[in-house]
C-alpha cells in the first residue's frame, strides 16, 4: 500500500510549485488547458498498460470473509449481502473521513491561509510541497513497519499527526505554518497506508470492494465538505481561526475514536 500511494505523494511534492509558476507565466485559464492536455497525452494512455492482477494465493489474501465477522449487533444489507458490524465499521468510517476533510481544507485555502501569515503565493506552493515531502517520508516509513503494528496504533499515529498539524496552524507564525503542513502531510501518508489495509485486516477480503466503496464515498464527501468551514469562518469573521478550531475538533474526535478502536473478534 505504501508503494501504491507513493505516486500521489510524489506528485504532491513536485506539482504545486510547477503549477504556481505556470499560472504566474500564462494565467490560470491557459494553465488549466496545458494541464488538461498533459493528462490526455500522458496520463490517460497509461491506463491501457494496466493489466489484470493475478489470482490471490497468499494466506493474507484468503482471509475470513466479511460475513464471518459479527462482533457486535449487525445489520444485513440486501444490497451488499454482507454482515456489517455497525459500531466498528461506523468508527472506522469516521476516523478515515477526518484526514481528507482536513487535508482538502488546508490545501484549498493554502494561499489565503498562509498569506495571513505573511507568505506569498510561491511560498504557499512550497508549503504544499512540504506537505507532499512529509507525506512521502511517512508513507515510506510506515510502509516498512505497518505489518508489525496494530491497526489501533496506526490509527492513533495518523490522528495524532493530524491534530498536531491543525494546532500548529492556530499559531500566528510562518515557520509553524510550515510545520503544520508537514504534520498534516505525515498524517496523509499514514492515512494512505492505513486506510488501504485496515478494512482487509478487520473484515477479510471477501466483499472488500463493496465495504471499501462505502469508505471511499465517505472520504470523498468529507473532502468535498472540507473547504467549507474555513470559507464560512473567513466570510463571517474575516479570519480563519474559527474554521481551524473546527478542524481541530474534527481531528480530536478522530483521535478519540482511534484510541477506542478495538479489533472485532470473530465468532
Amino acid at each position: 500500500m505504501a508503494v501504491a500511494s507513493f505516486g500521489i505523494t510524489a506528485a504532491t511534492i513536485a506539482l504545486p510549485p510547477l503549477v504556481a509558476l505556470l499560472i504566474a507565466g500564462v494565467g490560470w485559464q491557459s494553465a488549466y488547458r496545458i494541464l488538461a492536455a498533459a493528462l490526455l497525452a500522458v496520463v490517460l494512455p497509461l491506463g491501457f498498460f494496466v493489466g489484470r492482477p493475478r489470482a490471490a494465493s497468499s494466506p493474507a489474501e484468503t482471509a475470513a470473509p466479511l460475513a464471518a465477522v459479527s462482533p457486535s449487533p449487525a445489520r444485513r444489507s440486501a444490497r451488499l449481502r454482507i454482515m456489517i458490524p455497525r459500531r466498528e465499521a461506523t468508527l472506522l468510517l469516521g476516523i478515515f473521513a477526518a484526514p481528507p476533510l482536513v487535508m482538502t481544507a488546508v490545501a484549498f485555502h493554502a494561499v489565503s491561509l498562509l498569506g495571513s501569515r505573511g507568505l506569498s503565493t510561491p511560498a504557499a506552493a512550497v508549503a504544499l510541497s512540504v506537505f507532499g515531502a512529509a507525506s512521502a517520508v511517512a508513507t515510506v516509513g510506515v510502509g516498512t513497519v505497518a505489518d508489525r503494528l496494530s491497526t489501533r496504533a496506526l490509527l492513533v499515529a495518523m490522528s495524532s499527526a493530524l491534530l498536531a498539524g491543525v494546532l500548529f496552524l492556530l499559531l500566528d507564525s510562518a515557520a509553524l505554518a510550515y510545520a503544520g503542513f508537514a504534520a498534516i502531510g505525515c498524517a496523509g501518508g499514514l492515512f494512505g497506508v492505513t486506510s488501504g489495509i485496515a478494512w482487509a485486516r478487520t473484515y477479510g477480503v471477501v466483499g472488500l470492494g463493496r465495504l471499501q466503496g462505502v469508505s471511499f464515498a465517505a472520504q470523498i464527501a468529507a473532502a468535498a465538505a472540507g473547504p467549507l468551514p474555513l470559507a464560512v469562518s473567513f466570510e463571517a469573521t474575516g479570519s480563519y481561526v474559527a474554521g481551524v478550531i473546527f478542524l481541530a475538533a474534527v481531528a480530536t474526535a478522530a483521535l478519540v475514536g482511534a484510541g477506542r478502536w478495538r479489533e472485532p473478534s470473530a465468532t
